[in-house]
This record gives C-alpha cells, structure tokens and sequence, in this order.
C-alpha cells in the first residue's frame, strides 16, 4: 500500500502606510513570511525558503536557511513574489514554487494582514524524508481506492483525503496531457474566475508525487 502524507504551510504577509513617505518614494513597509500552522515546525523538513522580490529591489533573491522565512521591505507598490520552498528531500521533489500576490493597502485602508494556508501532499515518500514531514506535523492518510488499514499506528493517525477531481471544473479545466511513466509530467494548474483573493487552487507538481491544495483567506 503507498504512504501518503500530507502536511501545512502557511504563506503570509502584512503591510502598512509608512507615517512620512521616504525620500526614495516609498509609501509601505511590509513583511512576508513562510510558516507551518502553530503545531508544526516545517524546519524538520524544509531546507531553505527563497524570496524573489521585484528586480527594483537591492539584491532581489533572498535566501532564508533557517526560521523565521520572512523577508521585512519597504516600498511603494505591490508584485507578485515567486517563493521556492526547498525540501530536505534526496528525491524527487526536492522544491516548490508559489506565486504571491504581495498586495498593499489603499490610503485610507487598514493595514493588509494576509494569511495563505497550503497543503501539500506527498506521495510514497522516503522513510527518513516521511519521519521529518511527520515531525513537522504531518499526517499519514489514506489514498483514494486503498484498503482501510485494520491496525492503524497510534502515532501515525489516518484521515481519509479528498481528491484532486473534486477541486476541478470539467468545463474550465484544460486537459493535462501526461507522458509515459518515468517520464517527468508536465504541471498544471486552474485558478478560477474571480478575485485572487478568494481563490481556491488546485495543482498537480514534480511527477505526481506532490499535489497542492491552496485556501487563501484574510486574517
């Protein structure tokens, strides 16, 4: 029977009006960060979180190797923020990509608290990477068409997991076209209509070992 484990990130940023805008321009300060829920600790299993801020920016890569992920700025609009979270996994997959919406707030507005939450699931994993994602508050669940196990561990709790199809709208969802096994797959991903910020998303990465299931909500 594969093991499949699934387990939490959350994506956030805040910002506010600066009180005097700076000589430079800027009308913001913001921080955004990479975290687990508050019973988790994604250090066990993450290696290092990448920030790609707008090219404006002084040294626009930033590398966080060790909590907290975050990244504090000021600046005078909002980007879309490529974020790379690295896994201390030997195999495949080793990283993946979120695209942020780093949004600031109008004049006027109260300050952007936004929080981001992400599940990743994890298909067959190592034994040493399946122990890490574990203590960073993962959980083992039972894959759709598997048999129920009679003697579940205790420290292992299952949950049954809902499938990706579930997500998908046959009518806006363009087909996947995927190669042969071994081959690496093509990624995919729908988002639809409306304002981001109410999204929910669903992709499929790195060899249909790891599927990601995002609910973005304000906080």
């Amino acid at each position: 029977m594969l093991c499949t484990v699934q387990v939490k990130l959350e994506l956030g940023h805040r910002a506010q009006l600066k009180k005097k805008v700076t000589s430079e321009g800027f009308t913001h300060d913001w921080m955004v960060f990479v975290r687990g829920p508050e019973t988790g600790d994604i250090q066990h299993f993450v290696e290092r979180v990448v920030f790609r801020l707008h090219d404006s920016f002084p040294k626009p890569k930033r590398v966080c190797k060790d909590p907290p992920y975050k990244v504090e700025e000021s600046g005078y609009a909002g980007f879309i923020m490529p974020i790379e979270v690295y896994f201390k996994n030997k195999e495949e997959p080793k990283k993946v990509i979120f695209n942020y919406d780093l949004f600031l707030n109008l004049e006027g507005n109260p300050p952007v608290n936004h929080l981001r939450c992400e599940k990743l699931t994890f298909n067959n994993p190592t034994k040493e990477f399946r122990k890490k994602l574990i203590k960073a508050g993962g959980i083992l669940v039972v894959p759709e068409g598997a048999e129920a196990v009679s003697r579940p561990s205790p420290d292992y709790p299952m949950l049954p997991t809902i499938p990706l199809s579930a997500f998908s709208d046959p009518k806006k969802t363009k087909t996947s076209h995927v190669s042969k096994v071994g081959q690496r797959k093509k990624s995919f991903c729908y988002v639809p209509p409306g304002h981001l910020h109410s999204a929910h998303i669903v992709c499929i990465y790195s060899c249909n070992k790891i599927y990601i299931n995002s609910v973005l909500k304000r906080v």
